[in-house]
């Protein structure tokens, strides 16, 4: 009889802090940054029968009154006192969470790539309200899993917003992202993209989802790997469905992804610019050093933001000139900033058309040269690149970097991790 009555309290514990979970996720939905709690109860909520008895009692103490007649009865709490009353317990509930947790979420940094991806433009994000959202996203059901999570991530970014632009379609990319991650696949019609950027509003995204995803082998890459991947397949769709939506109908055609086998020659000086994205430039970094290195999100930024000019994006040679300086200004990596330096430069030169003619034996003094301020950096570009004959394809970004590695490794050798 003891165990039964035990069994029914534990019950009504996990069904309150569940219910407080939900209230924490909603006023979070509905007041943004304003809503601060929700993750330990969240935690709490997943973990009570890892509790130990010492733990589920007092807590059962704290949210009941024990009424011989009508049995437990619920305390009046809000959920700040309901934090305050799990902080004891935190360190252990983190734990806990994480053991429970058994599908594959995104960083905030995944999710600023997502919103570059979908934009082919530097993201400008609201970090503290796109921490408030992914932290919202995990305020689930104790029996919530990765459908339930890709649903809920997609919720949580197209409601609280924190993108200065097309969030719909960053959440439904996450969101595919997520499933794909963890061993989902989702075959979706034209029809299917424009349904789901209505639906990313609204609690039967996860029925719609579970009535059309097919379990697969999870992706074996990183969560970034899984991102860039349904990029590929899904950033047309949505764009061209986000598009319909803010034209009433009719839609124009998209820019291709950059960095893939089939771009195009720059045909004129009409023609847009390609730029490397952040995680290009932390790809380039761990090739050129032998393993992936800290950096300095804020650095990192101003660099990848130096590629672009005050107006409009056409005079490549001073762009990159101005791209050069800021990597040598910010140095955002732990190691390897001035070896990065040289491959991004030169690698965002070719991807747009130009041609470079830097003898590898001066590679390294030219570039000292400019950090040493001995030439000036549209100089030294100028010095080293001609605009390529037209209808020359820029070879794929990885595959050129690999190139210029090769071709350039001596001038890798000599140029050392200079963080100074």
């Amino acid at each position: 009889m003891d165990t039964q009555i035990e069994n029914i309290e534990r019950e009504l514990l996990k069904t309150r802090l569940t219910e407080w979970a939900q209230e924490a996720r909603t006023s979070r939905l509905s007041n943004g940054l304003g809503a601060r709690y929700g993750e330990l109860i969240a935690l709490a909520a997943r973990s009570v029968e890892q509790m130990p008895e010492a733990m589920e009692n007092h807590l059962i103490n704290l949210y009941f009154v024990k009424d011989e007649e009508s049995g437990l009865q619920p305390v009046a709490m809000d959920l700040a006192q309901v934090e305050v009353s799990l902080q004891p317990y935190a360190k252990s509930l983190w734990r806990w969470g994480a053991e429970k947790t058994s599908y594959r979420c995104p960083s905030l940094e995944d999710a600023i790539l997502a919103n570059e991806l979908m934009t082919q433009l530097p993201p400008k994000a609201n970090r503290a309200a796109l921490q408030n959202a992914l932290v919202t996203a995990s305020l689930m059901p104790p029996h919530a899993d990765a459908v339930d999570y890709a649903a809920s991530i997609a919720h949580a970014i197209a409601s609280i917003k924190p993108f200065s632009d097309r969030n719909e379609t960053t959440a439904c990319l996450l969101m595919m992202g997520c499933l794909s991650a963890n061993g989902f696949t989702l075959a979706l019609t034209e029809n299917d993209y424009d349904a789901l950027l209505g639906l990313v509003y609204d609690k039967p995204l996860t029925d719609w989802l579970r009535s059309k995803v097919s379990k697969n082998v999870p992706n074996d890459g990183t969560f970034s790997d899984a991102l860039k991947s349904a990029s590929t397949i899904h950033r047309q769709p949505f764009s061209r469905a986000w598009v319909q939506r803010q034209t009433g109908g009719s839609s124009s055609p998209l820019p291709a992804l950059r960095d893939t086998a089939t771009l195009q020659p720059m045909p004129g000086i009409s023609s847009s610019l390609r730029y490397l994205s952040l995680q290009d430039m932390i790809w380039i970094n761990a090739e050129c050093v032998g393993s992936p290195q800290t950096y300095a999100y804020d650095a990192l930024e101003e660099c990848s933001f130096y590629q672009y000019s005050y107006k409009q994006s056409m005079d490549l040679p001073r762009q990159a000139a101005r791209f050069l300086m800021g990597f040598l200004k910010y140095k955002p990596f732990a190691s390897g900033n001035l070896k990065t330096t040289l491959i991004a430069v030169l690698a965002f030169l070719e991807i747009n058309g130009y041609e470079v003619e830097l003898p590898p034996a001066q590679a390294a003094e030219w570039l000292l040269s400019v950090k040493h301020r001995k030439k000036h950096p549209l100089s030294a570009i100028q010095q080293i690149s001609h605009r390529a004959a037209p209808g020359s394809l820029p070879r794929p970004l990885r595959e050129l970097t690999h190139h210029l590695m090769h071709v350039y490794h001596e001038a890798l050798h000599q140029l050392e991790d200079d963080n100074q």
